[in-house]
């Protein structure tokens, strides 16, 4: 099952996967409107009212992005969500998850605490502090950027457009 925010998960059915998206906020821009009947239209099963997560072997934490303020706390209907996603379903979290300040780390003990987490396109500050396993997405930053920004990224193998990484791989400055 992916549980997502305003951005939508979609190309998983293309590759065969059976996917729920657990979308209880709906879009108010279009363009995110569009994404969402895109996704209806490849084959995503969505569901308005949130499934015991009992019946997943897999949760794509897809909630919120890496602009999340957690100052305000997590609203509804987030926060049942996010707290009835600690009940033992493996986790993966796409860039920072959910819940957590991107420079801080978690905000709470109910803050998700996935098993994985991808980071795209660069690691966040915030997986200093996760003990799960570290992949980066995105092979796509220009050598202009990294050199303006003093990035250390973990160096893709070959071809490769997904890596796994440790901590020891990334200077946070």
């Amino acid at each position: 099952m992916v549980v997502t925010g305003s951005s939508l998960q979609g190309i998983l059915s293309k590759m065969g996967r059976q996917i729920d998206l657990l979308y209880p906020k709906r879009p108010k821009k279009q363009v995110y409107e569009d994404l969402f009947v895109a996704a209806s239209r490849s084959g995503v099963r969505v569901l308005d009212e949130q499934p015991s997560y009992e019946d997943y072997s897999q949760i794509v934490d897809a909630i919120f992005g890496f602009s999340f303020d957690p100052s305000g706390g997590i609203r509804a209907p987030f926060d049942d969500i996010i707290n009835d996603s600690l009940m033992g379903t493996p986790i993966l979290s796409v860039d920072s998850p959910s819940g957590w300040d991107v420079n801080r780390g978690p905000i709470s003990e109910n803050s998700i605490n996935p098993q994985v987490n991808i980071s795209l396109s660069v690691p966040k500050p915030s997986i200093k502090h996760f003990n799960g396993r570290n992949f980066l997405g995105g092979r796509f930053i220009p050598q202009s950027i990294i050199e303006e920004f003093n990035l250390c990224l973990p160096q893709y193998p070959n071809e490769e457009f997904i890596l796994e990484f440790s901590l020891d791989d990334v200077i946070f400055e």
